[in-house]
């Protein structure tokens, strides 16, 4: 009996054919994970344990950017199925290669990063089709447009940001609270009214000013390191999808960074997602009936004075010029409108907020050493003082309780004169203070006051913030107009204090499509009302 048993045991176990479809299917997972693993690049170096990730270098990229630095010189892994990115940190080459080479054109990371844009000319290989959308947009950084709409437009909305901040600040009584969402309603607000001119009346930092001016000090939260938090005011059906697509866009950059992720998770959110189709269908509608208009003042005569005005102006002008119909109201035409109202405000909002953690964090000298030679210069007071006994004064006796006026301007600022006696007639020059004595006293030079040199030359360093070419930023100029009155007027009205704990000042950052900042708080003081220039 024992036998039997034994026998029966024996053959408990797997038949031999099973075993060997486990052994090829383990064999087949092994095998696709290897050719899931990066494959390096012969002869520039890479990170070894980012050869053995499926994911590669994404994840430690994106977490880490303030280390990019150590990562240039090398190429890096960006998740399953792509090919390896080589970081070139050289800047000469890299200007060679965005404006002389043709061997070089727009990535494929982009165009496959970005598919929540569709058709807009940022996503497109160099050609025929990514000039016709570029050539809609030449006039949208022409002098007369950026004089006449877009200056009118940033002074009119930074005075807004200025009156919100000036509520804020004192609900938070010489506490931080955070700039972007308010930084990035400024960007929404300038980016909206270039696009569709006074016909939208949807101001988001105006809804905010009125919205923060009726709360109580109980509406206002205080977080854990002291920071204070505002609650949002509701804005217009359009204005809250771009607000939210803005920030799937970063969700969708954030993902596994494959070809087909981020075009699923796109498809997802404009075909599934019942919330974001209703937002796509509406901002088609939306901006089709503005082209509608826009259409209606041009067969009128009426001179372009919108965004969109000029879009239709040069689409009209280019398909008269090649025999075609215009593509005014097409869906190629409203991803365009719709990608630059996106694009626009996320990365100057990102940019304004590194300005202002750079000026909160290092106090810069030039704005001192101009007031000190405008007074120095220009001052506006006399000096009288009584001598209080009998003296000398350049070999001269003066008697006590004679006036001496000390004249801040005269024939002392002459060079050749910078002389005085004392005692007797004895000559002495004057004492070298800090800074440069080069030019005449009579020349306003504040960098008088500044150890070093200081002169602004925008092309003595270099910087790929805008990219070269014929595939730069073409909001380059609307970008720095927007930042010249924000920094103008903001420092006009508040005092920039350093953040505290440091705990809310750090520089981590993250990337998507553009380099953003994960802390950005602001410490204010007014600097004792603010009135409208």
């Amino acid at each position: 009996m024992a036998l039997f048993d034994t026998a029966g045991i024996a053959h408990v176990g797997p038949p031999p054919s099973d075993l060997l479809v486990v052994a090829i299917i383990l064999a087949g997972c092994y095998g696709f994970y290897c050719w899931l693993l990066p494959k390096p690049i012969p002869g520039i170096p890479y990170s070894a344990a980012a050869a053995q990730s499926v994911l590669g270098d994404v994840l430690t990229l994106q977490d880490d950017p303030d280390r990019l630095a150590w990562w240039c010189g090398k190429h890096v892994f960006m998740g399953p199925l792509a090919k390896p990115m080589v970081l070139a940190a050289d800047v000469g080459d890299a200007r060679d290669i965005l404006t002389g080479r043709s061997d070089f054109d727009r990535s494929s990371y982009i165009v496959n990063s970005f598919p929540l844009f569709r058709g807009f000319h940022f996503r497109m290989k160099t050609g025929d089709a990514w000039r016709t959308l570029r050539a809609w947009l030449k006039d949208l950084m022409a002098p007369p447009f950026l004089h006449g709409v877009a200056v009118p437009t940033i002074h009119a909305a930074v005075l807004d940001l200025v009156r919100l901040w000036e509520l804020q600040t004192r609900f938070a009584d010489g506490r931080p609270f955070s700039m972007k969402d308010d930084l990035r309603s400024l960007a929404l607000d300038v980016i909206s009214v270039l696009h569709f001119g006074d016909e939208f009346q949807e101001s988001v930092l105006a809804r905010h000013i009125q919205h923060v001016g009726q709360l109580a000090p109980a509406g206002v939260v205080v977080g854990p390191h002291g920071e204070v938090a505002f609650p949002r005011a509701p804005v217009h059906e359009f204005t809250q999808g771009l607000v939210e697509v803005r920030d799937r866009l970063a969700a969708i950059f954030d993902a596994v960074n494959t070809k087909l992720l981020p075009r699923l998770v796109s498809w997802w959110f404009r075909c599934v997602a019942l919330r974001f189709r209703r937002f796509f269908a509406a901002k088609d509608v939306f901006i089709r009936r503005h082209f509608d208009v826009a259409v209606q003042r041009s067969r009128h005569g009426e001179q372009p004075r919108t965004g969109i005005d000029y879009m239709v102006y040069r689409e009209e002008k280019a398909a008269f010029k090649a025999g075609r119909a215009p593509l005014v109201g097409k869906q190629i035409m409203i991803d365009e409108a719709y990608s630059n109202l996106i694009a626009g405000q996320h990365t100057t909002s990102a940019a304004l907020v590194w300005l202002f953690k750079s000026l909160s964090s290092a106090r810069l000298p030039y704005l001192d050493v101009v007031v000190e030679g405008t007074m120095r210069l220009r001052a506006a007071f006399l000096l009288p003082r009584d001598a209080v006994h009998d003296t000398t004064l350049l070999s001269r006796v003066i008697p006590k309780g004679t006036v001496v006026v000390l004249v801040a301007q005269g024939h002392g600022f002459e060079p050749d004169t910078c002389v005085n006696y004392r005692h007797g007639g004895k000559k002495a020059w004057p004492r070298r203070l800090p800074g440069s004595v080069a030019s005449p006293l009579d020349v306003f030079d504040p960098e008088r006051w500044l150890r070093e040199e200081v002169v602004f030359d925008g092309a003595s360093h270099p910087q790929l913030a805008f990219g070269f070419g014929v595939r730069a930023c073409w909001g380059r100029r609307l970008a720095k107009l927007e930042m010249r009155f924000m920094l103008a007027l903001v420092v006009w009205g508040f005092e920039l204090l350093p953040v505290l704990p440091a705990a809310l000042a750090g520089e981590e950052a993250s990337f998507d499509i553009s380099y953003r900042a994960k802390k950005g708080f602001v410490r204010l003081r007014s600097r004792g009302g603010f009135n409208k220039p």
